[in-house]
């Protein structure tokens, strides 16, 4: 349950209960009754007593806070506290490693001098309402030093202000994963913000790589009952400004809006922020000067406006010529070859579609002839090496041999295949021992007799749509699926 090393110490929890530590401090994670094991809360009991740095391992399973008590800040009751320690929290998959506090409270409180480190768990079920912290952070509630999420998702959590994570700290770091499905809603006077991620002053800079922050909303009213963004909503001030950092990362879905920067910097490179009801790009200044909103290689799309500017302020938009293209035409950039402004992308919809293990977010991938293909630049210094779904950057080069960029999140290759969609009209007996893999650059169609045998493994690869016949059959035991993937020569 517990070994030491000159980093610290590192606890395994062995039992999903959740119960207090006996004796915090004593260097051994054991608690509950009638048999003692290390439980999840136990351990961060242990490691704050300790303080330091220590590991806790988190194998699969389902977590849930079963001991109520909010305002309690020394982690026996309540929320998971993380006061005196840097904890890195390993579980074994954001699928199969769920930390769910089940409307009791928020899932985690991270104070002063405190830092979490969570890599390859859900956070879920946190439920807070009020005014200033005690409403904040449904999920995540950090400030003063940090937070690092990994291979990770938030979802499904509350609160008055940053219903999945709230963060007032010197650095957010989110890479390879999902802030999704949270929700927040107005309490008496103080109005929802922040639904997916709210950053207040005083914090520092806010990283998102590799990530999807999609489907986060207000709650009843909409955009009437909210302030900034559902999707990252950033407030800062002073000078210099903190930061925003969003990078090959997708925002969508999110209502009413994507990105909300209030006194705030940002640098926006390779992303796709799109289906945002309320606007993609909201950027203002009240208090700071010389603010600049830098955007490239990135789709801003199908947003209500895509990109918006209040009145009265003087920030600076540096969007033209930065190879980025917007549908409706509300973004500052040119007409020039190197924008495309107006333009429609021609993205599928938000899916799963196939990244590798680990990477837990949803995107939009580009549809075979969508214009986003090798649109971009080719510029190794200020562009991420690998695309959301952790695939190289570039992967191929345009019709003059050179390397350019997708625009967007998703870097994909292009449909060039001389027979590009696949008809099957005829029986399909199944694969060879080995496996049969039909892949199409952009479509399978089958006709009324297709069936897939028992025979070998049969894949079905497509980058655009696989429609099945009325007379479509797998016998039973096939191992038979079906997916879209981004092509060309996809080995899943």
């Amino acid at each position: 349950m517990c070994s030491t090393s000159v980093f610290g110490a590192a606890f395994t929890v062995n039992n999903p209960g959740d119960f207090i530590d006996n004796n915090p401090g004593d260097g051994v994670c054991l608690g509950g009754s009638p048999i003692m094991a290390c439980g999840l809360r136990a351990a961060i009991m242990e490691a704050n007593a300790l303080a330091g740095a220590h590991t806790i391992n988190l194998p699969a399973g389902h977590y849930k806070l079963a001991i109520p008590g909010t305002g309690e800040d020394l982690g026996a009751e309540g929320d998971l506290d993380v006061f005196a320690s840097r904890i890195e929290l390993l579980g074994a998959g954001a699928a199969v490693t769920l930390i769910d506090a089940d409307g009791i409270d928020r899932v985690f409180d991270v104070h002063s001098l405190g830092i979490l480190h969570a890599e390859d768990v859900t956070i879920t079920g946190g439920r807070v309402a009020g005014n200033g912290l005690s409403g904040s952070g449904g999920g995540i509630l950090t400030r003063d030093l940090g937070l690092l999420l990994l291979d990770s998702a938030v979802e499904g959590n509350q609160a008055t202000s940053g219903g999945g994570i709230y963060t007032a700290a010197e650095a957010l770091f989110i890479q390879r994963s999902a802030i999704r499905n949270n929700v927040v809603e107005s309490f008496g006077s103080t109005v929802a913000s922040g639904a997916g991620i709210k950053a207040a002053s005083p914090l520092g800079n806010v990283f998102v790589a590799q990530s999807a922050v999609t489907g986060n909303r207000c709650g009843p009213g909409g955009a009437a009952g909210c302030n900034g963004a559902a999707g990252v909503s950033m407030t800062c001030s002073g000078t210099p400004s903190p930061a925003l950092f969003l990078f090959t990362s997708t925002v969508s879905g999110n209502t009413p809006r994507g990105v909300w920067l209030d006194d705030c910097d940002a640098e926006v490179r390779g992303a796709t922020i799109v289906d945002n009801p309320g606007g993609g790009l909201t950027f203002f200044e009240t208090h700071a000067s010389g603010l600049i909103l830098f955007v490239s290689n990135s789709i801003v799309s199908n947003n209500a406006p895509d990109c918006n500017l209040l009145p009265g302020t003087t920030g600076q938009w540096a969007m033209a010529g930065h190879r980025n293209l917007d549908s409706d035409g509300s973004c500052p950039i040119s007409s020039w070859l190197e924008d495309l402004p107006g333009t429609d992308p021609m993205l599928h919809p938000l899916g799963h579609f196939d990244p590798p293990s680990g990477h837990v977010g949803r995107s939009h991938h580009p549809k075979w002839d969508s214009p986003v293909v090798d649109a971009g630049t080719l510029d190794t210094v200020s562009n991420p090496v690998e695309d959301q779904d952790g695939y190289p950057r570039p992967l191929d080069t345009d019709t003059i041999g050179v390397a350019r960029y997708d625009l967007g999140s998703i870097e994909v290759l292009p449909c060039d295949s001389p027979d590009p969609d696949v008809t099957l009209e005829i029986a399909f007996p199944g694969g060879t021992a080995e496996g049969t893999t039909i892949e199409a650059c952009r479509t399978i169609t089958t006709g009324s007799s297709v069936t897939v045998q028992d025979v070998g493994p049969v894949r079905f690869w497509a980058r655009d749509s696989i429609v099945f016949g009325n007379g479509f059959s797998v016998v039973d035991g096939a191992d038979f699926a079906a997916g879209l993937v981004r092509w060309a020569g996809y080995t899943p």
